[in-house]
């Protein structure tokens, strides 16, 4: 992009106001030509509405607005997320009473009004879990195999699940969710954090 002054005659420089490019994404020539200098990503910003600044020798100062509109590309792959957000498999339960979680997925690339449809696949080997397919639909529903024990050393408090996850336009992300082996305390479930249960 150029851009030109309609005062001539006279020597003149072109600058951008930082205010409207704090990250300094944009650069101009002396020439007037305006160009991209930083890697830019639209699921940060999304549109850019830069004010040039034309300048004399005397001080005089011009502005021009230019807006900027990020057209948007499939450059993120499919993040995975359980319903409930804490999945909680309670120790020395019978699988017959245990339950089930749910792992879906969103994606930054993904219009709103198109629903998200990534291939899930489950890549623990020797899981104590089974996990079953939607069809295609873009969800996995996970309920364990075994009576766990949250002091024995496999799997221990945490299970992690890693993931294989690809859309609709062949984007694939390697990412896990973790399950909860749930202690009970005088009988009532407790409240569960994924940082308290790694520490303890």
């Amino acid at each position: 992009l150029q851009i030109h002054t309609t005062k001539s005659g006279n020597w003149f420089r072109f600058r951008i106001n930082r205010q409207s490019d704090p990250k300094r994404q944009f650069t101009i020539d002396q020439d007037g030509t305006l160009r991209v200098a930083q890697r830019l990503d639209r699921e940060d910003i999304s549109s850019y509405k830069l004010i040039i600044e034309a300048f004399d020798a005397a001080g005089n100062v011009g502005t021009q607005l230019v807006a900027v509109y990020l057209r948007d590309v499939n450059d993120n792959g499919p993040e995975p997320y359980t319903v409930p957000k804490y999945c909680v498999f309670p120790e020395n339960t019978p699988v017959n009473q245990q339950g089930t979680c749910e792992i879906r997925c969103t994606d930054k690339d993904s219009p709103r009004s198109i629903p998200i449809i990534p291939i899930l696949y489950c890549t623990l080997d020797d899981s104590p879990i089974v996990s079953d397919g939607d069809g295609g639909n873009g969800s996995m529903t996970i309920r364990p195999l075994v009576v766990f024990d949250r002091e024995a050393a496999n799997p221990g408090k945490i299970l992690e699940i890693p993931l294989i996850l690809t859309d609709r336009a062949d984007r694939t992300n390697h990412a896990s969710v973790h399950v909860i082996i749930g202690d009970e305390v005088c009988g009532n479930r407790r409240t569960y954090d994924i940082s308290r249960e790694n520490s303890e």
